[in-house]
């Protein structure tokens, strides 16, 4: 029912959320956070590797019965379609004026598409479905090539930014 899967997320995705928004503000009062920045980075990169690494799994071994002609359609359709959104972002961006390095975290971040948060939503909303995998293949699928892509921008952006005037 919609009540029980409202519940069911906002267990699983609101309230870590939330509860890491709330602790957040005492534990770097508190100085608990100062010098550990490179320590909690590297613990959340593995958390979320944890959590792909499991999830094409957990997919693989279902089974999502995907044949490789449709897969490597799917990933073109899925490139095609974050290419025009970063394309879309920049230009979205120059029409209201931003500068470059606003136009360039406007675009990374409204592009970007989180596993951490999608996952547990898709889990949530399709729960039991035999055909869990096939539906996650998209996101699977989306994750690595926004890495991938933002990494190749990277050097350009970088420089775009660097030519801008302070």
């Amino acid at each position: 029912s919609a009540a029980d899967t409202l519940q069911k997320l906002a267990t699983r995705v609101l309230l870590p959320l939330l509860v890491g928004q709330l602790l957040r503000p005492p534990l770097q009062g508190a100085g608990v956070l100062a010098g550990r920045r490179k320590l909690l980075s590297r613990s959340s990169e593995s958390l979320l590797l944890l959590i792909v690494y499991s999830t094409f799994c957990d997919t693989f071994l279902r089974g999502f019965g995907v044949p490789p002609a449709t897969l490597a359609g799917l990933l073109a359709f899925v490139a095609g379609l974050h290419a025009s959104h970063l394309w879309l972002a920049w230009q979205l961006g120059g029409l209201a004026g931003l500068r470059a390095k606003q136009r360039i975290t406007l675009t990374l971040t409204a592009t970007q598409k989180t596993l951490a948060l999608g996952m547990p939503l898709l889990g949530v909303v399709f729960a039991g479905r035999p055909d869990l995998g096939l539906l996650c293949t998209p996101l699977l699928l989306q994750h690595p090539l926004q890495l991938l892509v933002g990494s190749l921008l990277s050097p350009r952006l970088k420089r775009i930014a660097a030519e801008e005037a302070p």
